[in-house]
């Protein structure tokens, strides 16, 4: 929003610094007006991610595989086929592949989506972008995918298993990589077990609120157990949580994590403590076990970005 749209300055004129303090004051009662109405009845503010088009060109490839879905399919076609969803060059791939079976000639992995990225990480986000290029069909599977060693089974101090982001995509990608080359084979009975186990483990309908993940755990078990249940599931929880616009979000709950910087702004612009005192009832009762917060409900791992953000309302208001 610009100082033009809110009102802060006019073409051709000069403005006293007592208009432009009245204007900044309208301009804020405007926001925080706008920002109240958005708070639920629990205290929560909730708004979801926009639509993105690495889920839901993940979301297309499992629906056509397992079939049953026509209207779906046709709505997230529909949206990859749109400007928005071509936002960069990955995306513009990978809606092609899914589209019109085209293959891509460049890299564009390392060319844009990694270009400059210096990370402990980096091996592993380059596994991943080519695995969903080859799910896709955009690049064919290569053997370097089955480099990285098998993911183990890790029992926490109650025999749990501790579940993370990085381990289920890890073990996802692994097997993708072994039946894309043919050599389901690879995946032992171990390996296959401790993946139905992670993607049964979410309280949340989307695994931990994160799409992407999910639907690579979901492809992955339909290479060797399409029947599951949890496939089923799973898929019922994606497509439970498209946007409008036909397309999947990246995260599935961002509720958490949206109320905290909104109380934090209500609580800077004077708003009605009565509304503060409920956002920071919601945020109390998102508390983590352990102290933090997560981004989303019902998840199992909190994080210090909304960790930061919950606390700082929590002190503000």
């Amino acid at each position: 929003m610009t100082t033009d749209e809110i009102g802060l300055v006019g073409p051709g004129r000069a403005v006293e610094p007592e208009q432009v303090a009245a204007q900044v004051a309208a301009a804020r009662n405007r926001v925080s007006a706008f920002l109240s109405a958005a708070v639920d009845a629990d205290g929560a503010v909730r708004r979801p991610c926009a639509s993105r088009a690495l889920e839901s060109a993940l979301l297309l490839v499992l629906l056509r595989r397992r079939g049953g879905h026509p209207r779906q399919e046709q709505e997230l076609a529909a949206y990859l086929a749109t400007r928005q969803a071509q936002a960069g060059g990955f995306d513009v791939v990978l809606a092609q592949a899914v589209l019109e079976g085209r293959k891509t000639g460049t890299d564009v992995v390392s060319g844009e989506l990694l270009a400059g990225f210096d990370h402990f990480s980096l091996a592993r986000k380059r596994l991943l972008f080519d695995v969903c290029l080859a799910v896709a069909g955009a690049v064919p599977f290569d053997a370097s995918m089955l480099r990285p060693p098998r993911v183990v089974d890790r029992g926490g101090e109650n025999g749990d298993n501790t579940v993370t982001w990085a381990e289920m995509i890890t073990l996802s990608v692994r097997v993708l990589a072994a039946h894309g080359l043919g050599m389901g084979d690879q995946i032992d009975v171990g390996e296959r077990e401790h993946l139905l186990d992670m993607l049964g483990s979410s309280r949340a309908p989307v695994w931990e609120n994160y799409p992407a993940a999910h639907l690579l755990a979901l492809l992955a078990v339909q290479e060797f157990t399409p029947g599951h249940r949890l496939v089923e599931d799973g898929v019922a929880a994606v497509l439970a949580c498209r946007n409008p616009d036909g397309g999947v979000p990246s995260i599935s709950n961002l509720d958490v994590f949206s109320t905290a910087p909104a109380g934090i702004a209500l609580a800077r612009a004077g708003a009605d403590r009565a509304l503060l005192h409920r956002m920071c009832d919601y945020l109390i009762g998102q508390q983590m076990p352990d102290g933090g917060w997560a981004f989303g409900e019902d998840m199992r791992h909190s994080d210090v970005d909304d960790t930061s953000y919950a606390a700082a309302c929590l002190a503000e208001s």
